[in-house]
C-alpha cells in the first residue's frame, strides 16, 4: 500500500523507525499540507512527531497474504471493492456516472488494484456454519 491511512502521509510507513529520512520526509509533505488530523498538534514538528510515534506504536502492517489466511480460518469472505467505489462515486453529482464503467470487468480489476495500493481492502466476512 502507498498512502499510510493512518496519518495520511504516502510511503511514511516504508522507512525505519526513528529514520531521520522519514522525519524529513514525513514533515516535508506535512508542511506541503498532506496528512490527516493536522488540529491535534500546535506545529508541523508537533504533528509529525506524535503521529510517526503513533504509527510505531499502534500499527502492525500485514501482506494480503497475513490477511487472507487469518480471516480464512474462521470466515467467508468477499472482497468488495468495486461496490465500495461505485457507492462512494454514486455520492457525487459530477462522479456518479462514472459508476457503471465498474460493471466492465478490465475496468472493476483494474478499480480494484489501484484501490488496494492507494487506499485498503473493502471485505465482507461472514462465520462459516459449525
Amino acid at each position: 500500500m502507498f498512502r499510510e491511512g493512518h496519518i495520511g502521509i504516502p510511503f511514511s510507513h516504508w522507512f525505519g523507525r526513528g529514520s531521520r529520512l522519514r522525519f524529513a520526509y514525513t514533515l516535508t509533505l506535512r508542511a506541503l499540507g498532506l496528512g490527516t488530523w493536522k488540529e491535534q498538534a500546535p506545529t508541523r514538528r508537533q504533528w509529525t512527531i506524535d503521529k510517526l510515534r503513533w504509527i510505531d506504536t499502534y500499527t502492525r502492517y500485514r501482506s494480503r497474504r497475513e490477511i487472507f489466511a487469518a480471516f480464512g480460518r474462521y470466515y467467508r469472505s468477499e472482497f468488495r471493492e468495486p461496490d465500495y467505489i461505485r457507492f462512494r462515486l454514486r455520492d457525487h453529482r459530477v462522479l456518479a456516472p462514472a459508476a457503471r464503467l465498474l460493471d466492465l470487468p478490465l475496468v472493476s480489476a483494474a478499480a480494484t488494484a489501484v484501490f488496494r495500493k492507494l487506499a485498503f481492502l473493502v471485505m465482507v466476512s461472514r462465520k462459516e456454519p459449525a
